[in-house]
């Protein structure tokens, strides 16, 4: 249902922007910006009205565009007001979406965490890696230090179960 919701919301917003652009093609001009300041001041009417409905509809990116079209025209008091809106919509947005963006990698993270956790082990994995694997800690380690370095015999519950690490990094596995 929601996704139903902000699919009509979206298609609303294009509606909206295709309505100006559309009413800007309309009374071309040979300048584009004379073509815009049409829209942004003999337009007003429609233009506010587009905009706030955009506000309303939390489609602030949408609203955004109109109001860069048209800032340089908007002079009186009332189109100022309503850029200062969009304005200040926008950056409780961009701070939203930062949270929100924050948040959706936080999840991430612990989700690859929790898989990983759940997956068992593979040659190359580190030490760290496959003590957050389901293989886990070992019950005991057995060290090996030599002229090419330290070697690791990792083993499990069961005397069946053994992984063997070379300088940190998983070379075997025995079971």
């Amino acid at each position: 249902m929601k996704t139903s919701l902000t699919m009509t919301t979206y298609k609303a917003a294009v509606f909206f922007v295709l309505v100006i652009v559309q009413t800007m093609a309309a009374h071309a001009a040979p300048d584009p910006q004379e073509a815009d300041k049409r829209i942004c001041i003999q337009e007003w009417d429609k233009t506010k009205a587009t905009v706030e409905s955009l506000l309303q509809r939390k489609l602030n990116m949408n609203a955004n565009r109109i109001a860069d079209q048209c800032a340089d025209f908007w002079t009186t008091p009332e189109q100022k007001g309503l850029l200062a809106k969009i304005r200040g919509k926008n950056v409780g947005r961009d701070e939203a979406l930062k949270k929100e963006q924050a948040d959706y990698y936080d999840r991430q993270a612990a989700l690859s965490a929790k898989q990983r956790k759940h997956e068992g082990v593979a040659v190359g994995m580190t030490t760290e890696q496959v003590l957050q694997s389901s293989w886990g800690k070992p019950l005991h380690i057995n060290r090996t230090t030599n002229a090419n370095g330290t070697h690791e015999q990792w083993v499990y519950p069961g005397g069946r179960n053994y992984l063997y690490f070379d300088g940190g990094l998983l070379t075997s596995i025995q079971n």
